[in-house]
């Protein structure tokens, strides 16, 4: 399934961005600048993990406390949104 952006999403509770509170996120497409500019780190077990809050924060252009703060709703909406695209980066780094 593609996705269309701009993509916006409504928040359920109001957070801090920039010193104002704001109510909407919009996500921009991702860059190859963003993309592979990701950091990646190692877990214990030698699993690659992709830091989805950085991800987030790059592609709605908020700081990644933005993304932090969200409640649990409006967190699950956002990883519905970048949660597929960090699988696809993961995967290219596959053997």
């Amino acid at each position: 399934m593609s996705t269309h952006y701009p993509v916006e999403i409504k928040l359920a509770k109001p957070v801090d961005s920039h010193g104002e509170k704001i109510d909407k996120l919009i996500f921009n497409e991702a860059n190859g600048k963003i993309l592979m500019g990701m950091a990646l780190k190692t877990e214990e077990d030698g699993a690659f993990v992709m830091p989805n809050i950085y991800l987030a924060s790059s592609m709605a252009s908020v700081p990644p406390s933005t993304i932090e703060s969200l409640c649990e709703e409006d967190s699950l909406k956002v990883m519905s949104l970048v949660g597929p695209l960090a699988v696809r980066c993961l995967e290219t780094l596959a053997p």
